[in-house]
């Protein structure tokens, strides 16, 4: 080898040398702020799962309450119809309606149904619009009392309508 020669590797040497230790000062620097990175992300992580959790509990929590948990209740939707029709000039007879329906989310079991019937004793007008009190008219004894065991005492689903039609004759 010749002197020339050598003197370029030597160069050429220091040079790769010189790159590699640039690169060695370069990099622990960044491998400091990567380790840093990561752990600000390791502990953002253990930080978030907890917290994250308790809020998804409390949002199930408050939603379970205000919303499911009502509905869960037995709730009945009762209407009633009361039509009449003239037989002769001294009877008549009453048809009553009722329509029984579950409007919940659970199913209700209907034991008992009893239909009463209590007289209306209109009280003298004294003003022109006069209060009538229904629970007062619940002192008397009912003029109708009927056991509705055989119509309406079912197993009733969510969802689910009855109809039961019964004629009085007055």
């Amino acid at each position: 080898m010749d002197t020339q020669s050598r003197t370029w590797k030597r160069k050429s040497l220091i040079l790769k040398s010189l790159r590699t230790s640039d690169r060695r000062s370069v990099k622990p620097d960044a491998s400091r702020v990567d380790k840093l990175l990561s752990r600000i992300k390791i502990i953002m992580e253990i930080i978030a799962i907890p917290v994250v959790a308790v809020w998804a509990g409390y949002w199930a929590f408050a939603h379970f309450y205000a919303e499911d948990a009502p509905a869960l209740e037995h709730r009945a939707k009762i209407e009633g119809d009361l039509s009449w029709q003239k037989r002769s000039d001294e009877e008549c007879i009453a048809e009553f309606k009722i329509k029984f329906e579950n409007v919940g989310k659970s199913s209700i079991n209907l034991t008992k149904a009893i239909l009463r019937a209590w007289p209306l004793d209109i009280p003298v007008l004294s003003m022109p619009i006069v209060y009538v009190d229904p629970l007062k008219m619940r002192d008397k004894e009912p003029i109708v009392e009927a056991d509705l065991i055989g119509y309406l005492v079912h197993r009733y689903p969510p969802t689910v309508t009855d109809y039961v039609g019964l004629m009085f004759l007055v």
